[in-house]
């Protein structure tokens, strides 16, 4: 029992000079070794249970988002392929009753600005039969027609495009003249002083096509006149038109191959 009492006092002591030598140089060198010798496995240790805890979540992340995309895409082209089945059924019944044998395509680009492009790219050619001067359009309503082709695309010149002009009249007086395009705004030109047109009125292609029966048809509406200009001592009278096509959020367009 007496050498129990004499170990327990002994290791007192030793348990009390190490309490108060803890703040020492020499004891804080050791402290400092032992912990520099861990410190690193244990760290690595660490980080590895950290990226295992929550690789499964990571990936779980990633797989829902990638999950996500996929479905927004899905859903995306679902709502294309209703808008384009919307467009299709709509234009052939429109177009059966002029007997019009019309080719769909889609805008894949644009030249000019995007609120207000002086041409349009579309994803068919000359493969498609798709000739230079042919009518597009959407409903009843002219939105170009082919200045270029190439195999597999073609330039539809707008009606505000400089380079384009067809002939036209209006709806009600049935007066002839020249639609051209000026940049920004549509031209009804050398219309006769005598006619009478006025803002409101539309103006509809007069119907032109070359030898073999490709080109653009009649009545098919290229806008509506906003003002005009007339001058009593000259032959011919001008009127502004803005086109009924709102060609920002166009997405289909028809080529008229045959009519």
């Amino acid at each position: 029992m007496q050498k129990r009492y004499i170990a327990l006092l002994v290791f007192l002591v030793i348990a009390l000079l190490i309490f108060l030598s803890r703040n020492t140089a020499p004891v804080k060198n050791v402290t400092a070794f032992v912990q520099g010798i861990f410190g690193g496995p244990k760290s690595a240790l660490y980080d590895a249970r950290v990226s295992v805890s929550g690789g499964d979540s990571n990936i779980e992340i990633t797989k829902l988002k990638a999950d996500n995309q996929a479905l927004q895409k899905k859903l995306i082209d679902y709502e294309k392929l209703k808008e384009d089945n919307q467009a299709l059924r709509s234009q052939f019944e429109e177009g059966s009753v002029h007997n019009y044998k019309m080719l769909p395509a889609h805008i894949i680009g644009f030249v000019g600005s995007f609120g207000r492009p002086s041409a349009l790219i579309i994803d068919q050619g000359e493969r498609s039969n798709v000739k230079n001067g042919m009518a597009v359009v959407f409903g009843n309503n002219l939105v170009g027609k082919i200045g270029n082709s190439s195999e597999n695309y073609a330039k539809v010149l707008l009606p505000e495009d400089p380079s384009f002009s067809i002939i036209a009249q209006s709806a009600e007086s049935q007066s002839l003249g020249l639609v051209a395009g000026e940049e920004d705004f549509i031209l009804f030109d050398r219309v006769s002083i005598k006619d009478k047109i006025v803002a409101g009125e539309t103006v509809l292609t007069k119907g032109e096509a070359d030898n073999s029966g490709d080109g653009i048809p009649a009545d098919l509406v290229i806008g509506k006149i906003e003002s005009i200009y007339r001058n009593e001592s000259q032959p011919y009278q001008t009127a502004k038109v803005k086109s009924e096509v709102d060609t920002e959020h166009l997405s289909t367009v028809f080529v008229i191959v045959g009519f």
